[in-house]
């Protein structure tokens, strides 16, 4: 099978995760031949060894949404012509116009799919992700397959968008750890964990960017209660000290410098492992997710967690965590102290979790085997 994977611009732990996926499937099909078709350096040098894959750079020099603009309504017509792929595979967004061959989308972006009253969280602001809303909803008349993570966004995309097509939940996996590489945490994180600011603390762990819907204020609200009873409770977050006093003011500055919160800032996946390990539990407060990883993660490695109570988290956690209103503070520490003085809430979400990680993909090998096999469905309808 011959694919044209278009992913024209990503980042993040999103980016990462389809990276890691494209190499399974690269690795375990080597039959197959795959053309990658990205704006994006760091994505075409990542395969630049691989025997079966091709390359077809893309310049932005206008920006990547003009770009897209031009890749969506003809540029990609030059490339099907040239390539002559079974299936294109696109990540988000695809073509806006029918190229004559099947177009199977995978979808990991809860913003375009959810309620327009999501929309004025998102960083761009609400006018410019309505005008994307818009693109992706020609570019799902020309899709064969939709692919999504969850049930939750597969109704959403039937509900909110009315799409009518085929739709494959398909969830993401969290690397199995002999893949890893996971390596100890460096001299500079295992300082700021072993402070000693605050004797016998709990460490809560919150694995996530600084997008406004990340809801890190609520976070850091209820360790202010917490600190305020007198409660040994600590937050690591994956954020710097400079982005945790622009979100949370001279009060999360206090809770920094009185060992409260653990500014880490970006963690390499090297790492992630063990910065769970040295935590005691996670807390999970985003308002919009299509699948968090951070749930997968701590499920996996055992760690009880505190989450928002939203469909999304609900279907993904289901008895592997207890479950807070987003918008109190109050109720995270309420929470958050339940889990620090019951060992019994520990263990029974811990087992839990080892029960509902069963229901996900073990490794990016199995992961890849299944998106592989909703593109050959594509090919053959």
């Amino acid at each position: 099978m011959r694919v044209l994977f278009y992913y024209l611009y990503g980042r993040g732990g999103g980016y990462l995760n389809l990276m890691r996926l494209l190499q399974a499937m690269v690795e375990v099909y080597p039959d197959d031949e795959f053309c990658l078709v990205s704006g994006q350096v760091s994505t075409i040098d990542g395969f630049k060894d691989c025997a079966n894959v091709q390359a077809a750079f893309q310049t932005m020099p206008l920006g990547k949404e003009v770009k897209r603009a031009q890749l969506n309504t003809y540029g990609l017509r030059r490339i099907v012509r040239s390539v002559q792929p079974d299936v294109i595979w696109s990540i988000n967004m695809g073509p806006y116009c029918d190229l004559g061959i099947p177009h199977v989308m995978t979808m990991n972006n809860a913003y375009q799919v959810t309620s327009l009253d999501d929309l004025e969280a998102h960083p761009s602001g609400s006018l410019h992700l309505k005008m994307i809303r818009g693109f992706f909803r020609q570019s799902l008349k020309h899709t064969s397959t939709v692919i999504v993570q969850t049930e939750t966004i597969a109704n959403c995309l039937r509900d909110v968008i009315g799409y009518r097509g085929r739709v494959s939940v398909v969830s993401k996996a969290v690397e199995a750890d002999d893949d890893a590489g996971f390596q100890p945490l460096l001299d500079s994180q295992r300082k700021l964990i072993d402070n000693g600011l605050i004797p016998n603390a709990i460490t809560f762990l919150y694995v996530s960017d600084s997008k406004p819907h990340k809801n890190h204020q609520v976070l850091f609200d209820a360790v202010g209660i917490l600190q305020s009873k007198g409660v040994p409770a600590r937050l690591a977050v994956t954020l710097d000290r400079e982005t945790v006093i622009e979100i949370g003011g001279d009060r999360s500055e206090k809770l920094i410098d009185d060992g409260h919160i653990l500014p880490f800032g970006w963690v390499d996946k090297a790492q992630v492992k063990p910065l769970y390990d040295a935590c005691d539990a996670c807390v999970m407060p985003s308002r919009l997710e299509s699948q968090s990883s951070a749930h997968l993660e701590a499920m996996k490695w055992q760690k009880p967690q505190v989450t928002i109570d939203l469909p999304y988290a609900r279907e993904m956690c289901r008895d592997a965590a207890v479950y807070a209103d987003g918008d109190s503070p109050e109720q995270w520490a309420s929470q958050m102290q339940e889990l620090m003085l019951s060992s019994e809430l520990r263990d029974r979400l811990t087992q839990a979790g080892l029960k509902e990680i069963k229901r996900y993909p073990k490794s990016w090998t199995e992961m890849a085997l299944t998106v592989h096999g909703v593109l050959e469905e594509a090919v053959c309808l």
